[in-house]
């Protein structure tokens, strides 16, 4: 058994977190193959009392979170009925005043519904919850940006259970903190939401769209929902190039569409903004690609890795089940028939192709120092 994997609940491999914002999600997400749950929940007197500039969980949207506490009831209620963890996202990287006692009540009563644990980015909630809620099982959000041993273990002597790990850290380093930590829990992106920026480092304030978009913010959160959507992407993507450069349609990506998605260069002076229009033909692309690390799987769980984390609060459902089921699939090939390197990289490319309907892509990879992944598309 690889280090690191000491307890029963990892005997038949690793945990798969998958992303969930409604109840009724459940059920298909289980079946799909996850393990463990995660959601945030957005309190309708949230956006009355501070608005979304800091959000409540990091996803300002309505149909990216729970509506309450009820909704959260049910789905802890339906999750345990089927032997599932669900873990609760309050992950802003930092609450104001006002809001931090806000949130330390609210986690009382979100406790108080069964919950299994709390991701949590702000080290003063965090130390709060500790002091609070002594029982309460604590994750480290990717937002604290642990990038070594040494941050893995001070949050470990804060109580954490679990080391949500950055996005930008390779799978030598993931060894490497693994090795020198054996004894708390690790958890690392596997498929979508590859940011481009060191989560907790980034100053960017989700959530500014809904108190600035210049529509009215009904029309505003039913384009978001459009533009997400996958299906969409795709068209978006097959536009003649005159037909975004101009007009509403880039007016409208452009303040939907947060700037951190944007491509950008860096040269000696500094980042190098693009025209609208480049900004705009950088986040439709010329085709849809997943951000993705399955091929990584093979050596982050020989090195240890408890669990493997989908993004994706905001996509419905179908892509939801469909990504969970792809990862899924392939945590199960790994464990029951135990392939070589090269052959699990094989099933990897297929599956691959088969759930996206393209080739992976090397600009696309969470983990591009992956031997495998140094070939493909370039």
């Amino acid at each position: 058994m690889p280090p690191g994997h000491g307890r029963d609940t990892r005997l038949q491999g690793p945990a798969l977190a998958a992303p969930l914002s409604d109840p009724s999600e459940v059920g298909p997400l289980v079946d799909a193959g996850a393990t463990e749950l995660y959601c945030g929940v957005l309190p309708r007197t949230w956006k009355r009392d501070f608005s979304t500039v800091i959000a409540f969980n990091r996803r300002y949207m309505d149909f990216a979170s729970l509506n309450g506490l009820d909704e959260l009831r049910k789905v802890i209620r339906d999750a345990h009925d089927r032997d599932v963890k669900v873990y609760l996202a309050l992950n802003a990287h930092v609450y104001v005043a006002g809001e931090h006692e806000r949130v330390l009540d609210w986690l009382g009563d979100a406790l108080a519904c069964d919950l299994d644990s709390v991701i949590i980015s702000d080290l003063g909630l965090i130390l709060a919850a500790r002091e609070a809620y002594p029982d309460a099982r604590i994750c480290a959000s990717t937002g604290l940006s642990t990038f070594n041993s040494e941050s893995v273990v001070f949050l470990k002597e804060l109580g954490l259970s679990r080391i949500i790990l950055e996005r930008q850290l390779t799978t030598d380093e993931i060894t490497n903190i693994r090795q020198k930590v054996p004894d708390i829990e690790m958890e690392a992106f596997v498929l979508n939401g590859r940011c481009r920026n060191v989560e907790g480092y980034c100053t960017f304030q989700h959530g500014h769209e809904d108190v600035l978009h210049p529509i009215h913010p009904i029309l505003g959160r039913m384009l978001i929902r459009v533009l997400y959507h996958p299906h969409a992407l795709a068209l978006g993507a097959r536009l003649p190039r005159k037909t975004i450069e101009t007009g509403p349609v880039e007016r409208a990506i452009a303040h939907v569409y947060n700037p951190c998605r944007y491509t950008y260069s860096v040269t000696g002076k500094g980042p190098v903004a693009g025209s609208a229009s480049d900004r705009v033909r950088s986040i439709l692309g010329r085709k849809v690609q997943a951000n993705c690390g399955a091929c990584a799987l093979y050596d982050l769980w020989q090195a240890g890795v408890d669990s493997f984390k989908v993004v994706g609060r905001v996509f419905p459902t179908a892509r939801k089940v469909a990504d969970t089921r792809f990862v899924a699939d392939l945590i199960k090939y790994l464990i029951e028939d135990e392939p070589d390197r090269d052959t699990f990289f094989t099933r990897v490319k297929k599956d691959y192709r088969r759930r996206f309907g393209m080739s992976c892509d090397i600009d696309s990879c969470y983990y591009p120092e992956v031997d495998w992944c140094k070939g493909v598309g370039r």
